[in-house]
């Protein structure tokens, strides 16, 4: 990247950073912005990137990337459950206490172990004037070094690229 950026091949940065649904949501939204950050800090003290190419996004509880990944070890009545406790309930604090409580907690600790971990992640996704766009993806739970995950040629539509960490969205740019 930094390489590209000295050739002005780099258009725009954009960086996201995302917690679970796990606590309160004021608290998610800060933890979600100081991830994405955290990210930029990082980068910006090892590379020569201007501030001015830098785009920082949060998502505070993604809740459609958690309806998504909803484990496989859930039957389909708890699928059908959680889903409609994330459709019919629009407080976030309050949508996450009934989940808690669905069967004894039993479906929440499956969601623990086996969606949120996903959700606590921070992503990079680099632009080049070029076309192409450079995926990078770490997720909080598994405490990895970011890795670059793929490179993309920009697509006019929006679309999303799945890693075994995330779900990473990438947005159309113009070049």
């Amino acid at each position: 990247v930094d390489s590209a950026n000295s050739m002005g091949a780099v258009s725009r940065i954009g960086i996201e950073g995302a917690a679970s649904p796990d606590g309160p949501l004021n608290y998610n939204r800060r933890l979600a912005r100081q991830r994405a950050q955290a990210l930029k800090g990082y980068f910006t003290r090892h590379t020569s990137v201007p501030d001015s190419l830098f785009e920082i996004t949060s998502i505070a509880e993604d809740w459609d990337q958690f309806r998504s990944m909803l484990p496989q070890t859930l039957t389909p009545r708890d699928i059908a459950a959680v889903d409609s406790i994330i459709g019919s309930t629009e407080s976030l604090d309050r949508r996450e206490r009934m989940l808690r409580r669905y069967d004894n907690g039993r479906v929440w600790r499956i969601l623990v172990a086996d969606v949120l971990p996903a959700l606590r992640r921070a992503s990079m996704t680099v632009a080049l004037s070029s076309g192409e766009q450079m995926l990078f993806s770490t997720t909080a739970a598994r405490r990895t070094p970011l890795q670059k995950t793929a490179t993309l040629p920009v697509r006019s539509e929006a679309t999303s690229v799945i890693t075994s960490e995330a779900v990473i969205p990438l947005s159309p740019i113009s070049v």
